[in-house]
């Protein structure tokens, strides 16, 4: 009895190890998009956050969108999204609730570098002798971090 359960036991290791084997090549990639107030350095929760990912080299990416995922931020101001292979070239983070602060226009987002070394963009809305020092901020591999203030308008 003994070397029947044992065997049964050994059969279901092997069944789980070849199944994770044969399903680990397609995990998925976490990638993480950081809101943060520009001015004040705090998170901005409970705002909608949407992904694009594509192959365009430069530009908008036109017909070549791979996908597009929207989120919202959690309260720590952060959107998570999990993106199945292959993966995209550039990604594009975009919201609608909040005002960005790369007016200049933002570097591209690679995604092989951002997974190497994140992402923190430029904040042109901060104010010169304002107390929180967003020049600070670093990134996480994996994670955008985005500097945005309240949207303007009705």
């Amino acid at each position: 009895m003994k070397a029947a359960v044992r065997v049964g036991a050994v059969i279901s290791v092997l069944m789980l190890t070849a199944f994770l084997i044969a399903y680990g090549a397609t995990e998925k990639t976490e990638i993480r998009v950081r809101l943060i107030n520009a001015v004040s350095g705090k998170p901005f929760a409970g705002r909608d956050q949407q992904l694009f990912g594509t192959n365009t080299r430069s530009g908008l990416p036109g017909k070549d969108i791979l996908f597009h995922l929207q989120t919202k931020t959690g309260a720590d101001g952060v959107a998570r999204f999990f993106i199945s292979p292959p993966l995209p070239y550039r990604l594009l983070p975009t919201s609608a609730q909040t005002g960005g602060c790369a007016w200049h226009g933002a570097p591209e987002i690679i995604t092989e570098e951002l997974l190497k070394s994140g992402y923190v963009g430029p904040n042109e809305c901060a104010h010169k002798n304002q107390p929180f020092h967003w020049q600070d901020i670093k990134a996480e591999p994996g994670e955008i971090i985005l500097f945005v203030v309240e949207p303007r308008g009705p």
